[in-house]
């Protein structure tokens, strides 16, 4: 069944620019077309040309050159880098958006310097070809490759993400050129001038936002890891242990009775807190609370309650959230101890 496209026409918060539907950009990745992907005004606020690095042409090369900064890249899963033996650029990133850049580099056969569109064009090929070997790059070189955050746009709302994203999506290998739209001023393509770009050249344009959303709507996020009886005091239950696919936290569903149709079944959602749900602290009714959704899942005969774990303290761990607790002791509000 095919997914229901992302609303086409969507507004980009704050600068209501015009945004293209997720199937259609997949679809335009897959059919080897340069795509414009813009990203928050509160991150770089910048629109990036992306295309599929598999499908890489000296016409797309030469393309991005004229109409970016002209420092190609390509993102690429950390698996795909640490085959082709390519680390780091260096041991302490100290860049302001965390981008993780690998050594440079060059197909080893390129025709020239590795500098024209068409050597970079090869390099980037060669790059998301699953048959190059190590040996087969030369470093430094012409080309940036970039190490993606795995779970991608989930984990990083970036662009490099978000070349890696599209082209997986699309059923390629997960590798993306990508650079940054420049105006002829030489100052950064915002997203109203992106629009512009996008419509004088025939591109679709769309925002790692909606890449978020399109993604966090129709793709499992958790895998199911086991699944056991567990009696307790207000019932039994059977506790289903599921393992997030983005970042390796586990969360437990407890279910109770028979709740195969879907239809009509009582949810509880409970966050994790240590100190309330075992050791009973009156600091919160966190505890009472998990007890209340059990007892009422109980008496309704049929339910879950789902328990998310990496919430404690509202995301800030246990240690920061005692941590908060000894500067609520010392006079500050809840508020400002949690954020101190």
């Amino acid at each position: 069944m095919e997914p229901t496209p992302v609303a086409h026409g969507s507004q980009d918060s704050g600068a209501g620019v015009r945004l293209d539907s997720i199937p259609e950009a997949i679809a335009a990745i897959r059919e080897g077309k340069s795509i414009v992907v813009i990203d928050d005004e509160d991150r770089e606020n910048e629109g990036d040309l992306i295309y599929a690095a598999s499908k890489a042409t000296p016409e797309l090369a030469a393309f991005m050159i004229r109409y970016t900064s002209g420092y190609i890249c390509v993102g690429m899963s950390g698996e795909l880098l640490d085959r082709l033996s390519l680390p780091p650029m260096t041991a302490v990133n100290e860049d302001r958006k965390g981008t993780a850049y690998a050594v440079s580099v060059d197909a080893k056969d390129v025709a020239g310097t590795g500098i024209s569109a068409v050597d970079r064009a090869h390099t980037i090929r060669v790059l998301a070809d699953s048959a190059t070997e190590p040996y087969e790059l030369t470093r430094p070189g012409h080309v940036m490759p970039l190490r993606a955050v795995k779970g991608g746009v989930l984990r990083r709302p970036g662009h490099t993400e978000a070349s890696v994203d599209l082209t997986t999506l699309a059923g390629l290998t997960g590798a993306g050129a990508l650079c940054e739209l420049v105006n002829d001023d030489g100052t950064m393509m915002r997203a109203p001038r992106c629009r512009e770009f996008a419509d004088e050249h025939g591109l679709l344009l769309i925002s790692i936002a909606d890449l978020i959303r399109y993604r966090r709507q129709y793709e499992s996020q958790v895998t199911k890891v086991a699944d056991v009886a567990l009696p307790t005091m207000h019932g039994d239950f059977r506790a289903v242990g599921y393992r997030s696919e983005i970042d390796g936290t586990e969360h437990v569903a407890l279910t109770y009775g028979e709740i195969g149709n879907g239809e009509d079944v009582l949810v509880r959602v409970h966050s994790e807190c240590l100190t309330g749900d075992v050791f009973g602290s009156l600091r919160c009714d966190c505890g009472p609370q998990l007890h209340a959704a059990m007892s009422r899942v109980v008496r309704e005969g049929r339910g879950v309650v789902l328990y998310v774990k990496g919430h404690e303290g509202r995301g800030i761990g246990l240690l920061e959230k005692m941590r908060a607790y000894e500067l609520q002791e010392r006079g500050l509000d809840t508020v400002d101890a949690n954020l101190s």
